[in-house]
């Protein structure tokens, strides 16, 4: 399913598809701009019905986000290490925040875990642990790692790692354990680049940026929704 061609013009001129997720019946995909540096976030139902398109946010390469308790919260995926926050409702953009307690936190991914989150520090192996007010508590190591992270989510009692090599077949899904143990790796075999992983309903969904150049030589941008299985 490609999700470009379902919301239309609002993203014509937005055409890198970055972070996304699913919660509570709603996803909400991620389309940046990269020259301007702004991105919009779009929100729609399961059945992808378009329920709210932003406005161009200032939410940094936006590479991963997660949703609780009415807020989305964003991984700038930058030299700052800022989470930023967008109302989950109206996708208006809120305060930012950052993890408390911790002084390295440059961050490329985040996801809900327990009643806190989780969030992997970039370039590293590191796993950071909060509390629901991204209150530092412990890190995790993983145990191996994809040269190239992308987005995460907590789901099952594991933890899946999107990972990519732009537009290339290098697709994998990296499954741990809480404790950081690579139990398995899922090879998505198509051309693309994987931006990020959701939980929908006990199916695997993924988010993939695609780009390819016409016969004409002008560049056609798709981002697609896939199931794994």
């Amino acid at each position: 399913m490609n999700i470009r061609k379902i919301v239309g013009k609002a993203v014509k001129k937005h055409r890198v598809a970055e972070g996304a997720c699913y919660s509570c019946g709603y996803y909400y995909f991620s389309f940046g701009n990269l020259r301007k540096k702004k991105t919009i976030i779009v929100k729609m139902t399961k059945d992808l019905k378009v329920v709210k398109i932003s406005s161009p946010l200032k939410v940094g390469h936006c590479n991963d986000m997660c949703e609780r308790d009415g807020i989305l919260y964003i991984t700038h995926s930058g030299k700052k290490n800022v989470i930023h926050r967008v109302n989950a409702k109206t996708l208006k953009k809120l305060e930012n925040t950052k993890v408390k307690g911790y002084k390295n936190g440059r961050f490329n991914a985040i996801t809900c875990f327990g009643n806190g989150f989780m969030l992997k520090q970039m370039a590293s192996k590191k796993i950071i642990i909060t509390d629901k007010k991204f209150n530092y508590l412990h890190t995790v190591k993983l145990s191996e790692t994809m040269k190239l992270g992308q987005g995460m989510t907590w789901a099952n009692g594991k933890l899946y790692r999107a990972s990519s090599v732009k537009q290339s077949r290098k697709n994998y899904i990296c499954v741990y354990s809480s404790k950081g143990k690579l139990l398995k790796k899922i090879h998505y075999n198509h051309k693309g680049e994987l931006e990020d992983v959701m939980m929908v309903d006990g199916k695997l969904m993924l988010y993939i940026h695609r780009k390819k150049k016409t016969k004409k030589g002008k560049k056609k941008f798709k981002a697609l929704l896939k199931k794994v299985g």
